[in-house]
């Protein structure tokens, strides 16, 4: 799982002098957009989509592209590339051709199973605890039998069960206001909200699947707030909140902010499950002031300067 890639037809000095051809007839560089220094390797089976990069010498250029097996990859020409769309697992020849028809280069691009899909757990505990109503992402990777990632997002599909659900449009709108998720998810990933309870996304695709229990938790079973000072940069303070319940930290929950008697503005919520749960505040203190976090009946304060 990666995302996406784009075209580029040279028409002077190539960009990445050090790169050599690696077309079969020796004369286009192919790469994966998201990473130019990359060969073509392996493309995730099942409905993927990515772009390819193909780089020519001066005064060569290409006018359309042509797959050997559309069944294995599909090519077409983009707005910024060269679209590939997997589909079986198998070799699919890549071949760029001039205004006339005439083959330029070509590459095989391979197109491979899924063997697994991963994800990072960077939570404490058996599975993650999340504030009831807050939205988070959670994103798998999909990797090759020896371990690899592999090119192309949209071959995962994802369902939901028990007190989780997908999270609708208006909800990531209101969450991206507060801080808590952006609109925009990345790679192969969903946004899911829910009720007190317990509940259970899964990921699947063609060759694999995955699944992640997950914990919904009330705002009265945070027992603590920690505060951690992440250091100052020209005058800039932040402050990072870990909340907490019997069990452990919880995503999502977002803190009520005061300083000095008065509102501060609210932190960014640590959105997603690849990274550990939080919320984090920056801000400009005139003077050495305490800061408090407060999330229900818990809370904690700070000292922080300038």
């Amino acid at each position: 799982m990666k995302l996406h890639l784009a075209l580029i037809a040279l028409a002077g000095c190539q960009i990445f002098p050090e790169q050599k051809p690696n077309g079969q007839l020796n004369l286009a560089i192919f790469t994966w957009e998201d990473d130019t220094s990359v060969p073509i390797e392996n493309a995730a089976q099942g409905g993927a989509t990515t772009t390819i990069s193909a780089q020519l010498p001066a005064g060569r250029t290409f006018s359309s592209v042509t797959s050997s097996h559309p069944e294995v990859a599909a090519f077409s020409m983009g707005q910024f590339g060269v679209n590939v769309t997997t589909g079986l697992a198998g070799d699919s020849d890549l071949s760029l051709l001039d205004a006339s028809g005439a083959l330029i280069d070509r590459v095989t691009v391979h197109v491979v199973p899924t063997a697994t899909l991963d994800y990072k757990r960077p939570w404490t505990g058996a599975t993650p605890q999340i504030l009831a109503g807050a939205v988070q992402e959670f994103q798998v990777t999909t990797l090759d039998a020896s371990g690899k990632v592999t090119e192309g997002t949209g071959s995962v599909t994802f369902s939901w069960s028990g007190s989780i659900r997908e999270a609708t449009d208006d909800e990531l709108l209101a969450a991206a206001e507060m801080g808590e998720a952006s609109i925009v998810t990345v790679g192969d990933s969903k946004t899911m909200i829910g009720q007190v309870g317990s509940g259970t996304i899964a990921a699947s695709c063609p060759s694999a699947e995955a699944s992640l229990d997950v914990s919904i938790v009330p705002v009265s079973a945070i027992t603590s707030v920690v505060l951690h000072d992440l250091g100052s940069s020209n005058g800039q303070v932040k402050v990072e909140a870990i909340a907490s319940t019997a069990d452990g930290p919880v995503y999502g929950a977002h803190c009520a902010w005061t300083s000095g008697g008065q509102a501060v503005g609210g932190g960014s919520i640590i959105r997603s499950l690849l990274d550990p749960p939080g919320e984090q505040l920056e801000l400009y203190p005139q003077q050495r002031t305490n800061l408090t976090c407060t999330i229900g009946s818990a809370s904690a304060t700070i000292t922080i300067t300038p």
